[in-house]
């Protein structure tokens, strides 16, 4: 996979579901300093369009692996827009209203967290619900980062005076 990515050959071979699908597991287990450098080259090489659609996945792993790619792509400003104008903000909603896979909601709050940290996406997270949605996601979590991730969401939105 790295070849493909750092060779060339991955424009010619990224035509399927299941390729893409294993480029974002493999993005997800790189680690240390090369983790970020690895999701930008994802992210121009694919295309947010690309990866977005996992987000609708019938395989919860690929569904977890990809909302981890878009949260981290979320996490820097610059992408922040590209994703809201695809979709994205609106696939991240989606996902807490309907998938009981509590680690999906925590990626996805945070997510939406870090969109959050924009005042027009703040506007737009309000607009579709998000805080009731991210409100129902906190009641219904067992789990503490779960909680983290929402809290962190809402408190974003609070920020903003409207």
């Amino acid at each position: 996979t790295r070849r493909h990515l750092d060779g060339g050959g991955f424009d010619k071979e990224v035509g399927g579901r299941d390729s893409l699908t294993s480029q974002i597991k493999h993005q997800q287990q790189v680690s240390g300093n090369g983790a970020k450098p690895s999701i930008a080259k994802l992210f121009e090489q694919v295309g947010l369009q690309k990866i977005l659609s996992l987000l609708e996945s019938e395989d919860a792993d690929v569904r977890i692996h990809a909302v981890k790619v878009v949260a981290n792509l979320a996490a820097e400003e610059t992408n922040q827009g590209k994703i809201v104008e695809a979709g994205g903000l609106t696939s991240l909603l989606t996902l807490l209203k309907t998938t009981e896979d509590e680690t999906i909601h925590r990626v996805a709050a945070g997510a939406i967290a870090n969109l959050a940290m924009n005042e027009s996406n703040q506007e737009l997270i309000m607009a579709q619900g998000g805080i009731s949605l991210l409100s129902m996601t906190a009641a219904n979590a067992d789990d503490p980062q779960t909680l983290r991730m929402v809290a962190g969401a809402i408190a974003n939105l609070c920020g903003n005076g409207k």
